[in-house]
């Protein structure tokens, strides 16, 4: 919804500033290096594994290591843009979207986005 919605209790703090203090706090706390590599850099950890393994192909359990890890990266990278576009939003920098307004409300209420 575009209109601002009043957080009721009386705290001082309008519904957007909470979304938006939360939002901020989970987002400082997503461990990422950057946009566009995510937490872990696959090029240098495909290269550790080669030189570990003097040449040879990744292993099963190393395959599944960095397909663990690709997934993991997905994660942080959506994670962090996400947050970064609510708050933007919220400020009215962007558009806000209906999942954007679905994950304010879950942050707004103590629950995990879905």
């Amino acid at each position: 919804s575009l209109q601002p919605r009043t957080g009721g209790g009386g705290s001082g703090i309008s519904r957007e500033e909470h979304i938006a203090n939360v939002a901020k706090g989970v987002e400082e706390k997503v461990p990422i290096l950057k946009l566009d590599i995510g937490t872990y850099d696959l090029m240098i950890i495909r290269q550790k594994l080669l030189d570990r393994n003097k040449g040879k192909p990744p292993t099963p359990c190393q395959v599944v290591l960095l397909q663990e890890l690709e997934r993991w990266n997905l994660l942080t990278k959506r994670m962090k843009a996400t947050l970064m576009d609510l708050q933007k939003a919220l400020v009215g920098e962007i558009g806000m979207s209906d999942q954007l307004d679905r994950i304010g409300d879950a942050l707004f209420n103590g629950f995990l986005p879905t």
